[in-house]
């Protein structure tokens, strides 16, 4: 049963009844007004905002936003230690590199995957000598899904500029540093270049290095409201403050450890979030007060209660409880004083806060089922030409046209399909 309806007893007709609080007749109490049924006779309201949320945010697993930094575009920093690995040309000395860090403070955290398959290149055979120089022939390429670490050099005698993967390298993926310890990223050359009378080092460090990787992007989500926020909590005080909800029914599948999902399925969520957001967005007014008299009307506690005032000449006053539609969830009899005692709340949650479970039951939030389809068809059209001299001659068209693709579906328990849903 939904939770806004009381199971109530009529004594008179000995019947129970539902009843839906939320629209329930609404009374209005006027404080200082003794000329009516209800006299007020001591009165005590509560405001509060404790608990309260004017947005309701869904959230789901977290997209692969794949990336390729490189030293040269500052997507890279170098933080090696900074080794002598040479030394030449009568005490120069040659620093080689072994520690690189991710620049952008907000993409350094690594995930294991990339996002989608990445050829990365190698180095094949080399042939020739250290006088004449070495070149490079059959680079290949390798498929992966894993983050990959390249560098390059200039072209000199050791080899050529291509980019080359290299490996043995240790992963900080919290904090984005490809580490080799105490190995370093160099290339040797036997034979190096003479420049300006210097012999040349004969290790070369690469001119660039760059890293393919794959980092948490966006998420699939769903709010209410859409942007902004509501409710009195809002209206009326100013309250900004977003409920965040992790799930990961948001998403109906994944493609390469990325989530998808489909337009229905958002729709969901945000009916979800709405109905969340109603009973957590409106300002909540607790209290009670006492009526002069046996006020037998109020004993079903099928009532909303509403306060208004007067001033000492009788005109109104405005309080602002006007329309808080307050439940009536107690009501005490005292014979002896001849005094009715209300107590009342307009806590939504509180009263007739709803089973998150239960409503994306009755939304139909389920596992999808994912179905693939294949559709070829060939078209094949004879048609007759003439050449310059008239000569008839016989021509075909041919077309294939192929459709393929992927749905959702929801099957109902009775094995029935519910609805078919296409991915954003």
């Amino acid at each position: 049963m939904e939770p806004e309806y009381k199971l109530l007893w009529y004594p008179g007709t000995r019947k129970w009844r539902f009843l839906n609080i939320k629209s329930a007749d609404q009374t209005t109490l006027t404080l200082n007004d003794f000329s009516g049924t209800n006299k007020v006779l001591s009165f005590e309201l509560t405001r509060s905002i404790d608990g309260k949320h004017t947005a309701v945010k869904f959230y789901g697993p977290p997209a692969a936003e794949q990336l390729e930094v490189r030293l040269s575009s500052g997507g890279l920093t170098d933080i090696s230690d900074d080794p002598i690995i040479d030394t030449y040309a009568a005490g120069a000395t040659k620093r080689s590199k072994n520690r690189w860090q991710i620049t952008d403070t907000n993409k350094r955290r690594v995930l294991r995957w990339l996002a989608q398959i990445i050829y990365a290149p190698h180095v094949g055979a080399v042939f020739g000598s250290p006088t004449e120089g070495f070149t490079v022939i059959g680079m290949y390429t390798t498929p992966t899904r894993s983050p990959s670490f390249q560098a390059r050099w200039n072209t000199t005698k050791a080899g050529n500029d291509e980019w080359t993967t290299i490996e043995g390298w240790h992963l900080d993926a919290l904090n984005g540093i490809i580490d080799f310890g105490n190995s370093y990223v160099y290339r040797y050359n036997d034979n190096p270049d003479i420049s300006g009378g210097i012999l040349q080092p004969k290790v070369e460090n690469p001119v660039d290095v760059r890293f393919i990787y794959a980092t948490p992007s966006d998420t699939v989500t769903a709010r209410f409201p859409t942007n902004g926020f509501s409710g009195t909590a809002y209206s009326e005080l100013g309250l900004e403050r977003e409920l965040l909800l992790y799930d990961e029914m948001l998403a109906v599948n994944y493609e390469y450890f990325n989530p998808v999902t489909t337009a229905v399925r958002i729709a969901q969520f945000e009916k979800l979030a709405e109905k969340l957001h109603a009973e957590r967005s409106d300002v909540s007014y607790s209290g009670g007060c006492s009526l002069d008299g046996i006020q037998y009307d109020f004993q079903l506690l099928d009532k909303r209660i509403n306060i208004a005032a007067e001033d000492g000449d009788g005109n109104a006053l405005v309080t602002g409880w006007e329309s808080i539609d307050a439940i009536l969830t107690d009501v005490e009899f005292d014979y002896e004083l001849g005094v009715t005692t209300l107590q009342f709340s307009s806590d939504q949650l509180e009263l007739m806060g709803v089973d998150p479970d239960q409503v994306k039951e009755e939304l139909k939030i389920r596992a999808l089922k994912p179905v693939y389809f294949f559709d070829a068809a060939v078209f094949h059209e004879k048609r007759r030409a003439f050449t310059e001299l008239g000569t008839p001659v016989i021509g075909a068209d041919t077309t294939v046209r192929v459709d393929f693709g992927r749905v959702f579906v929801d099957f109902e328990d009775d094995g029935s399909v519910g609805s078919v849903q296409t991915e954003l």
